[in-house]
């Protein structure tokens, strides 16, 4: 049987994810991984690292294979993590 949600998940609109895309996957793919893509670097207390990125740059990186996100003034590549997001990858690309 298909995995369902409760009325709650819904209401906070979640997603049923793929089967191997739950939290704890997403949890060991990321452990020690360079995720960022190029966009920045691993180490965020290096706030001079960081590159600078126009609003028109991220604007331009919105499908499922190349999707940055501007939260607090970093930029990040959310790519991989779209088929881990709990409310879908749609709720991603829609603010990237």
């Amino acid at each position: 049987a298909a995995p369902r949600l409760g009325r709650l998940e819904k209401a906070r609109g979640k997603v049923v994810l793929e089967p191997g895309f739950g939290l704890a996957a997403w949890l060991r793919l990321s452990r020690g991984a360079d995720l960022t893509g190029g966009v920045g670097p691993l180490d965020e207390e290096e706030e001079e690292a960081w590159p600078k990125w126009s609003l028109a740059d991220v604007a331009s990186h919105t499908t499922p294979e190349d999707s940055w996100m501007a939260v607090r003034g970093k930029v990040y590549n959310v790519s991989p993590y779209l088929r881990y997001h709990p409310g879908g990858a749609d709720t991603l690309l829609d603010a990237a």
